[in-house]
């Protein structure tokens, strides 16, 4: 099965290259833990303070897409992180932010240009920076060049749940203990496979940019395969573009994601939950110069 895509990559790294985090979600209100504390309402040089600061750190305006240097289109959207270095190129600012909070992007409540707007940043963290540390220096970052404000709120948003249809469900075991997720996409198609029901709702979480809670109670590896429209998915916009590799052909329009799982006797029930979320009241486009 493995071979039936072009490019395998787990979730974790994909949202990386969209940085897209996808972490096990426990449930509604388990969804929307952040690394540090916010308050009802912060002032840039407030929030600023009292975090930690990256040693040396290079913000800018990404070049428009195929003008950056070799290799920038492959890496468009990727927050790479090496020991002692952090590098977002051509990353949405929104995908900062998912990285900075340790959140899921539909936790990112803002304006709209955060999703369209890219930029480059680079930056050099102190010696033994733990995941901890550079989660609270790109909040600083943030803050202390995009003159950003931000504040921490529980709202009750839309959610799916990924619940088993009204005949059971059609899944097969899998015999390959090694399998794990894997996605490519093009041509108005995405093809993905996951290994548990835990795995779909988490991908599926990333592709539809609202929160999807397996609530089938159904545990196991199974083969589950899936190849649907990309029309309408949030994630298509914040991956940069297509996957590298062959992409799916367009031979035939793909189903939507409701129609797909049904093939799994499964179904999505949009349902409302309370989810916290950090809210940027204010930010400036342009960041300040280095």
């Amino acid at each position: 099965m493995k071979n039936r895509f072009a490019r395998e990559l787990s979730f974790g790294k994909r949202v990386l290259l969209a940085s897209v985090v996808i972490v096990a979600i426990a449930g509604p209100m388990a969804v929307g833990l952040m690394n540090a504390p916010l308050g009802r309402a912060q002032s840039p040089k407030a929030a600023a303070s009292n975090l930690p600061a990256f040693e040396v750190a290079s913000v800018r305006r990404a070049a428009p897409q195929g003008e950056g240097g070799p290799g920038q289109a492959r890496s468009a959207g990727l927050c790479r992180e090496d020991p002692g270095r952090i590098s977002c190129i051509g990353s949405p600012l929104k995908l900062v932010l998912i990285r900075a909070y340790d959140v899921k992007s539909y936790q990112v409540l803002g304006p709209a240009w955060m999703e369209t707007e890219k930029y480059d940043i680079i930056a050099t963290e102190p010696a033994g920076a733990t995941k901890a540390q550079t989660s609270a220096m790109l909040q600083r970052l943030l803050v202390d060049r995009f003159r950003m404000s931000v504040r921490r709120e529980s709202r009750e948003l839309p959610v799916y749940a990924l619940v088993v249809g009204k005949n059971g469900p059609k899944l097969k075991k899998s015999t390959d203990p090694d399998d794990h997720a894997g996605f490519t996409w093009g041509n108005g198609h995405l093809r993905f496979r996951v290994p548990t029901l835990d795995h779909l709702a988490r991908g599926l979480t990333f592709w539809m940019g609202r929160p999807v809670i397996d609530m089938t109670g159904i545990e196991g590896r199974f083969d589950i395969a899936l190849d649907i429209s990309t029309e309408g998915l949030a994630g298509v916009h914040l991956t940069g573009g297509p996957t590298d590799g062959d992409p799916p052909t367009a031979s035939d329009p793909a189903p939507s994601v409701f129609t797909a799982v049904q093939e799994f006797g499964l179904r999505l029930e949009s349902r409302k939950a309370p989810i916290e979320c950090i809210v940027i009241d204010k930010a400036e486009k342009v960041p300040v110069a280095n």
